[in-house]
């Protein structure tokens, strides 16, 4: 059965190490095994020794030859090693390296010039009065002047797989190796073997080397970033492998239907939970908490040196809705610096947010690498934002953060994008409720929440109202984040191709700098909830565990049913 199951899947079945003698084939394990295959209409393709003590170690066993992907197998002894090499002849051709047609730009441009034609723009000269109109201007300069000094070309290229560890010092290596084993499989002599072996010896010595120094040289890079270092470990473990998006597909048709596709379970999801409201009994017991502090009316403006500080803090990564790459902002930063800090402060004066800073480009991520990628509900859509969107996201979020501190908004066992309460504070706090009880005596239920698109289900009515009530944001600053939810566009990008641009009228974007802390006040009466029934509990980000202690049942009584 074992034989049937893995040929009707692969059609191929390689053993390796079988230790069958070929001296022997009077054996009676060696004829069950001839016969169940001649039953089952397969065929063993190894008639000749694979070990130089004469043994098959390797065995290929497929369907009948007039059947089968493998028409013949060859054994050969190339003298180095024990071992023989088995060679498969097949009627297969080598599949041809995908093309692809991409735009890209050369970007090693004059910078000078850059700054030159900058100068001279109407940004610098003479600028909108309104954020909206100063923000437009803005992406549409430095997009024109990057259309100019390097203009997007369509190129041809070819999927290759990465390399990222290959460098110059093993070019010559490499050729050595190659010439190395030409000769030797045109001559046959041993002296050209042995001048084969100690090229390939070599080669393989400078790879490990190089890999080691890159793997090193990436760790070192990573030092004191705990999420670049488990993505590095986890890419030598095979764990972040990247795969085509609905590979059944073309990258259009997968971008259309990604988009579909969480616009529909986002709508789904909330007409749900609108549904169960109206179903379930109105709650007579409030588990609102007045605001008692000061209220946050607006937010304050920043200086430049907060900015530049603000800016060394910051990712230094780019999107598809940025105009120009980030390090070319940081290479402009001095002329750019006065047109950046007056579109920030110009948005927290006016309690408004930049249309074109609530544009979303979403770039489907694989959940886990194990998980189908033809399957739409495994992947995460991670939103991608613009690089200044996001540092006046920052500047907001430690304002927020600052007054969620001082007056207390936030859950005392809230965890994850707060000072001083990370996920090993998260990890010791559970641990230690579960230990404690368990040396008390007493039984540990712990239940898991693990809400389903918890930021994307967000009701932007219900936040504003919590953010007032519970956290006291007024006026300017109340009507800024009330700016910053409202009219927001997503669109799905895979590889080249994009999807339509479609409005999202609820939830917070993931990925996003400010989405974690309005989630955290929009769950705030969970906690209380659940304090309520006298249970402990633990938040982190959109993670919720909630912990119950009881004693053990008393032990049946002797004679007892």
């Amino acid at each position: 059965m074992l034989l049937d199951s893995l040929l009707t899947k692969e059609k191929i079945l390689i053993l390796g190490d079988v230790n069958v003698h070929f001296d022997r084939p009077q054996d009676s394990d060696v004829k069950r095994l001839i016969e169940a295959l001649d039953s089952r209409g397969l065929c063993q393709l190894i008639d000749k020794p694979t070990h130089r003590l004469g043994h098959i170690l390797d065995w290929v066993i497929t369907c009948a030859p007039s059947e089968s992907l493998v028409k013949s197998a060859v054994v050969e002894d190339f003298l180095l090693s024990d071992h023989f090499v088995q060679s498969l002849v097949t009627d297969l051709s080598r599949p041809r390296r995908r093309k692809t047609s991409v735009l890209c730009r050369n970007l090693k441009i004059d910078l000078n010039a850059f700054k030159e034609d900058l100068l001279q723009s109407k940004l610098l000269l003479d600028p909108p009065t309104d954020v909206d109109g100063l923000a437009e201007l803005y992406n549409q300069t430095l997009l024109e002047l990057l259309d100019k000094h390097a203009p997007a070309v369509s190129k041809i290229v070819v999927d290759r797989p990465d390399c990222a560890w290959f460098c110059e010092g093993l070019v010559k290596p490499r050729n050595r190796d190659r010439l190395a084993e030409k000769k030797w499989r045109k001559t046959k002599l041993e002296i050209d073997r042995q001048l084969y072996k100690l090229a390939r010896n070599k080669y393989v010595c400078a790879v490990k080397k190089a890999k080691s120094l890159f793997v090193q040289e990436q760790l070192e890079a990573a030092s004191g970033n705990l999420r670049k270092t488990f993505d590095i470990v986890n890419s030598l473990m095979g764990k972040n492998g990247t795969s085509p998006v609905l590979p059944e597909v073309d990258v259009k048709s997968a971008a259309d239907q990604l988009s579909s596709f969480f616009v529909n379970k986002i709508t789904e999801i909330s007409a749900g939970l609108e549904s169960a409201a109206c179903e379930l009994p109105e709650c007579e017991e409030d588990y609102s908490v007045p605001f008692a502090g000061v209220p946050l009316t607006s937010f304050t403006c920043i200086d430049e040196s907060y900015l530049r500080k603000l800016v060394a803090r910051s990712t230094k990564t780019s999107c598809a809705v940025d105009p120009v790459p980030t390090k070319f902002i940081l290479q402009l930063l001095d002329i750019l610096f006065p047109v950046i800090l007056d579109i920030i402060n110009a948005s927290l004066r006016a309690g408004c947010v930049p249309r074109c800073f609530k544009q979303a480009v979403v770039k489907p991520l694989l959940k886990t690498a194990n998980l189908n990628p033809s399957d739409c509900k495994n992947y995460r859509p991670v939103s991608n934002l613009s690089y200044i969107s996001k540092l006046l996201e920052r500047v907001v979020a430690e304002q927020l953060m600052t007054h969620f501190i001082t007056y207390g908004c936030l859950d005392k066992f809230q965890s994850a994008y707060r000072p001083g309460f990370s996920i090993e504070t998260a990890l010791l706090h559970v641990t230690n409720d579960i230990l404690c009880s368990v040396n008390s005596g007493n039984l540990v239920l712990l239940v898991l929440l693990d809400l389903s698109s918890a930021f994307d289900t967000i009701n932007h009515r219900l936040l504003l109202q919590r953010l007032s009530s519970e956290a006291g944001i007024h006026g300017a600053a109340l009507q800024w984040i009330d700016s910053y939810l409202a009219e927001r566009s997503q669109r799905v990008i895979v590889g080249s191709a994009s999807s339509e641009a479609v409005p999202l009228v609820c939830g917070v974007p993931q990925g996003s700098v400010l989405g974690p802390f309005l989630f955290s006040v929009y769950t705030s009466q969970l906690g209380r909830v659940i304090e309520r029934f006298q249970m402990g509990r633990q938040f982190f980000a959109d993670d919720t565990q909630i912990l119950n202690s009881f004693p053990p049942p008393p032990p049946p009584r002797p004679g007892s049913g």
